[in-house]
């Protein structure tokens, strides 16, 4: 049993590093989930008659939106720029 829970930890530091890594060039990322995760509960409240909450997550989805595309764009230039860092270097 013990053996299990080390080989699914490592597992999980593993992935942790991937998530860290990627989220670290797409800046913009845990926005846009954010934002998806709070449109989809949105469209579940107002399915269930919850306009006023529907109404709220999904303004708060759009702001969340706006952000990531926002970092997104910071990651691209960031990334553009470390390219042309590296491309003098060489």
């Amino acid at each position: 049993m013990y053996g299990v829970l080390q080989v699914f930890m490592r597992s999980l530091r593993k992935l942790w590093k991937k998530a860290m890594s990627y989220i670290e060039e797409n800046l913009g990322a845990p926005c846009i989930v954010a934002f998806m995760a709070l449109l989809i509960l949105s469209a579940i409240e107002l399915a269930l008659g919850n306009e006023d909450l529907a109404s709220k997550l999904a303004e708060a989805a759009y702001y969340n939106l706006v952000a990531g595309v926002i970092l997104q764009i910071v990651s691209i230039f960031r990334s553009e720029r470390k390219a042309q860092e590296r491309k003098a270097e060489d």
